[in-house]
């Protein structure tokens, strides 16, 4: 749970009981996601994968905000920093992003 509603609970002592799940729920669920895309990265761009490819996946919507839920999906967006020498890995990093929703929704 974000350190601000940690700090709200003890201030106002109240518990936040769904919010605190809600974050917890997202801890596990962004590490699942995140494991699911780097390892279909490595099994699409082997040794690459671990090199900076100039590309970055960046979830926003609930799981950025500690909220996800059970059957939450996760928004996301590639970004592109530079212009790699081959256009498919903006592909396969896409790939890998809905890989990952797949698996952990």
């Amino acid at each position: 749970m974000h350190s601000d509603l940690r700090k709200a609970e003890e201030t106002l002592g109240i518990s936040l009981p769904n919010i605190a799940a809600a974050a917890a729920t997202t801890t596990k669920l962004r590490a699942d996601a995140k494991k699911a895309v780097l390892d279909k990265l490595y099994e699409q761009l082997g040794h690459q994968a671990s090199g900076n490819t100039g590309l970055d996946i960046i979830a926003f919507g609930s799981m950025a905000r500690d909220e996800m839920g059970p059957g939450s999906d996760f928004d996301y967006l590639v970004v592109a920093h530079e212009l790699g020498s081959d256009p498919r890995t903006l592909q396969i990093h896409r790939d890998a992003a809905n890989y990952a929703l797949e698996q952990t929704t």
